[in-house]
């Protein structure tokens, strides 16, 4: 298989993973919808970095764009879901009558209203007939069908890892900008890695992919940790209230996972070299 085969297989999945979770978003039936109509969205977006070299490249730049566009707009939503799910119901579990907290509830369930309602807006305004439309015109370049499938995958996850690698240096001082520009970085290999990992052998992919979903889940606690310590501000919440305490402690818990994920990282072998 060529990289431009390669782009098109990939690219049919995202759009067929995002179809089967655009109703549901438009429901508003369950938080899960949405988590997964972004997974796809953003999957594809990636999938437009890594397979850039072998793409018509203006409408690779302007789908790009608009995926980002897109992504934006559903972002809040999922940042209110994963609060009240992660931040607010375990507080108000461990203290049902506290009142201060039950009127952060009240507050966070009126912001998460208004953003759910924004990104269904912005759903409804975006058919997967028309994402399909924009990849119809993202035609491979010819010279990708000289360009082995195996080939671009090894070039692709050798960047992505030296990437990682790059931003995770000093990974014990980096602070919330640099913790986040890092798990953008894991994410995208994660991402390559899932895309590519068929054409290695299973039990040399194995250790890399545990390897990333670690620091994945590490990073995403802490990105979690430092989006409630934004939305905790927006509701008002003092700086030493019972969520901020419990917050800033699960992010130390996060950090002390993130070193040991780091070091497994390291010491992974890569199964394309």
């Amino acid at each position: 298989m060529d990289a431009g085969a390669a782009f098109g297989a990939i690219a049919r999945a995202c759009l067929e993973h995002y179809e089967a979770n655009r109703p549901g978003i438009l429901a508003g039936e369950d938080p899960e919808y949405l988590h997964q109509g972004r997974v796809a969205l953003r999957r594809l977006r990636t999938a437009l970095g890594l397979f850039g070299p072998v793409l018509e490249p203006r409408a690779r730049r302007a789908l790009r764009r608009d995926l980002r566009a897109r992504l934006r707009k559903l972002a809040p939503a999922r940042d209110w879901d994963v609060f009240v799910a992660f931040t607010l119901a375990p507080a108000l579990a461990a203290a049902p009558g506290d009142a201060a907290l039950g009127k952060l509830v009240r507050r966070s369930r009126r912001f998460r209203q208004r953003a759910w309602e924004s990104a269904q807006r912005a759903t409804a305004a975006w058919p997967a007939s028309r994402l399909e439309h924009a990849l119809g015109a993202l035609a491979p370049l010819p010279q990708s069908v000289r360009v082995p499938a195996r080939r671009h995958a090894r070039d692709v996850l050798a960047r992505c890892v030296r990437r990682v690698r790059r931003r995770g240096k000093g990974i014990g001082r980096l602070d919330a900008a640099g913790l986040h520009r890092l798990r953008l970085a894991v994410k995208r290999t994660r991402y390559a890695l899932h895309y590519f990992a068929p054409l290695f052998r299973p039990r040399r992919v194995g250790p890399m992919r545990e390897a990333l979903e670690s620091l994945q889940r590490a990073l995403g606690g802490a990105n979690d940790c430092a989006v409630a310590a934004v939305l905790l501000r927006e509701l008002g919440a003092a700086p030493r209230s019972v969520l901020a305490r419990r917050n800033a402690a699960k992010l130390a818990a996060h950090r002390k996972e993130l070193r040991a994920a780091w070091r497994a990282f390291r010491a992974a072998r890569q199964a394309w070299e």
